[in-house]
């Protein structure tokens, strides 16, 4: 999946800002993202987005993914990240390598994620 620049940086910066918790929100289709509060109870290590807000924002907007960061990690899925994928969504990560952010994309296939490149 491309993300525009713009998103992309729009991104980075929301992780910087909620560093040291994860940050969370939607991918739209049209290349563009909305910020969701995370509402999971440990947000170092969590993200949640509030079931009632999913379904408003899928009403409203075509959401072709969820984007989260690590703020302490590599911008690779965990076994949590696993275990919550959904088929059919691209799952873009906000992470650290060597201290700089980094976004990376994954899909689910066959039970595991695959890097989109």
């Amino acid at each position: 999946m491309q993300l525009p620049h713009e998103t992309r940086a729009r991104l980075v910066a929301e992780a910087e800002a909620a560093d040291p918790h994860e940050c969370c929100g939607v991918l739209l289709a049209e290349g563009t993202a909305i910020a969701c509060e995370n509402v999971a109870e440990e947000k170092h290590h969590r993200f949640a987005i509030d079931p009632l807000m999913m379904l408003r924002l899928d009403r409203a907007h075509r959401i072709v993914g969820i984007y989260h960061s690590h703020p302490d990690a590599e911008p690779v899925p965990s076994a949590t990240d696993l275990a919550a994928a959904w088929p059919g969504y691209v799952y873009s990560i906000i992470g650290r390598i060597d201290g700089a952010w980094v976004i990376r994309s994954w899909a689910l296939r066959d039970g595991e994620f695959v890097e989109i490149t």
